[in-house]
C-alpha cells in the first residue's frame, strides 16, 4: 500500500524537526539562550560536530578566539574564513600525526589561558580519535595500533574510551584540569549510550578534575531527537 503524498510530507516533517533538534549550530545556540550569561574569551571545539557548534557559538559571540578540532572535510568553509578562528583537522577512528597535532593545541590554549578568563568547550562524538596527546613512552603507532585492535575485535565506544583514558594526557578531565581562569562551560552532543560526559571523547569535556570552576551540559543526543 503506497503512503499518500499528505502523509510522506509529515512525516518529512517530523525527521526534519528531529535533525533540527540535534544539529551542533542549533544545540549550542538553543543552550546559550537557556543558561544564564556568559562571555567566554575563547571557544574550544572538538569533534565530528565542532564546525557546527562553533558556528553556533560564533553567532552568540562574534570575534571570539576559537580553536576548531574536527574531521577530514568537515570545516564549514565559512568558518575558515573567520579571523582568530584556527582549525585543525584530523583522522577517525584511527588517529594521525594531527590528531597529535591536535590534542598539543589543546593543551597549549588550555594552559595559557589567564587568570579571570573564561572558556566554552563544545564536545562532539569522535573526539577521541580526533584529538590526544601522549606520555613520552607511548608513539603513535602504539596508539593506531591499539587502537585498530579494539575496533577489530569489536569494542564497544565505551571499552574504548575507557581504555583510551589510561594513557591520554587530555581525556579524563585531564584538559579541563589544565585551565586555570576562572569558567569553563562545557556543551556536549552525546553519541554514546546513557549521555556520560564522563564516556563522550573518553571524558575529554569531563569537569571531574575542576569542579569548582567547571560545568558540563548535554546539550543534544539520540533520546533528544526522538
Amino acid at each position: 500500500m503506497e503512503m499518500s503524498e499528505s502523509r510522506q510530507q509529515k512525516l518529512r516533517k517530523i525527521w526534519d524537526a528531529a535533525i533540527a533538534a540535534v544539529a551542533g549550530r542549533q544545540a549550542v545556540l538553543n543552550a546559550l539562550d537557556a543558561d544564564s550569561p556568559f562571555l567566554p574569551d575563547l571557544i574550544i571545539a572538538v569533534g565530528k560536530a565542532a564546525s557546527g557548534m562553533c558556528s553556533g557559538a560564533l553567532e552568540r559571540f562574534p570575534g571570539c578566539e576559537a580553536l576548531v578540532v574536527t574531521k577530514y572535510e568537515h570545516t564549514d568553509r565559512s568558518l575558515r574564513a573567520q579571523a582568530g578562528v584556527e582549525v585543525i583537522e584530523s583522522a577517525h577512528p584511527i588517529p594521525d600525526q594531527h590528531s597529535l597535532d591536535a590534542g598539543r593545541a589543546l593543551l597549549a590554549r588550555m594552559r595559557s589561558m589567564p587568570e579571570g578568563s573564561r572558556v566554552l568547550m563544545l564536545v562532539s562524538g569522535g573526539a577521541s580519535a580526533l584529538a590526544e596527546a601522549l606520555p613520552e613512552d607511548m608513539t603513535l603507532a602504539d596508539l593506531q595500533a591499539m587502537t585498530d585492535d579494539m575496533i577489530a575485535t569489536g569494542k564497544t565506544i565505551a571499552q574504548i574510551n575507557a581504555r583510551r583514558k589510561q594513557t591520554s594526557l587530555i581525556k579524563d578531565g585531564k584538559l579541563i584540569e589544565a585551565f586555570e581562569g576562572e569558567e569553563i562551560r562545557v556543551y556536549a552532543i552525546s553519541d554514546v549510550e546513557g549521555d556520560s560526559i564522563e564516556t563522550i571523547g573518553s571524558g575529554i569535556g569531563d569537569c571531574c578534575c575542576a569542579e569548582a570552576k567547571a560545568s558540563s551540559k548535554i546539550i543534544a543526543s539520540n533520546q533528544r531527537s526522538m
